[in-house]
């Protein structure tokens, strides 16, 4: 899926310990043990030096990251040779809203 950016949520202890009270009720009981990953669609990504559109009213919070871009298509690629498809990294920067820990 070319130009699909998958990310981790859930990567950092602070984001887990956020959420801690939500994961220990129903339907879940329990934090995840695995990554739990989520893609970003066309419409939420920008390129660097472009204005990032924030709803008026809104609380908008950001966070550095840092972005790995798959250079060539891989399908049950071994740990060995992941390398082999990795193009680059690059910085990034995450912006979001803050929801309601809902479940």
């Amino acid at each position: 899926m070319k130009g699909t950016v998958f990310a981790v949520a859930l990567n950092h202890r602070s984001q887990l310990d956020a959420w801690r009270d939500a994961f220990e009720q129903a339907p879940y009981k329990a934090p995840p043990k695995t990554a739990v990953w989520f893609i970003k669609p066309h419409n939420t990504v920008t390129e660097g030096g472009q204005p990032i559109p924030f709803p008026e009213g809104e609380t908008v919070f950001s966070g550095a990251t840092v972005a790995l871009v798959v250079g060539k298509t891989a399908r049950k690629v071994g740990v060995e040779e992941a390398a082999d498809y990795i193009a680059g990294y690059v910085p990034a920067c995450d912006y979001q809203y803050r929801h309601q820990h809902r479940v």
